[in-house]
């Protein structure tokens, strides 16, 4: 799949579901989203599981391996997610100030 030139990395969901409050919330994604197409950012959600499709975004989920989800954060301008390992690659390549890492404690 061919990307945009410049994008952000959308990572919204855990995919272990026995903490609920690691995941964005739906006023979280809308927020997101709604931020995104302000900025003319478009995001990309890597993520793996059974969690909902979200409109506005070009929908990786699932679609993905770890190497290509790696692959894909190596190349973005942007992290938007949850504390996972996607968000240490992007700790790696991107300067601070262009992460951003959902945490509750």
């Amino acid at each position: 799949m061919t990307l945009p030139e410049r994008y952000a990395v959308f990572q919204p969901f855990s995919c272990d579901k026995r903490d609920p409050q690691r995941d964005f919330t739906p006023a979280e994604i809308a927020a997101t989203v709604q931020a995104a197409r302000r900025h003319d950012v478009p995001l990309v959600l890597i993520n793996q599981g059974s969690d909902p499709p979200i409109r506005g975004v070009i929908d990786l989920q699932n679609n993905t391996n770890l190497y290509g989800s790696i692959d894909i954060t190596l190349g973005a301008a942007i992290y938007i997610g949850i504390d996972s390992a996607m968000s240490q690659v992007a700790t790696k390549v991107l300067p601070a100030d262009k992460i951003v890492i959902k945490h509750y404690n």
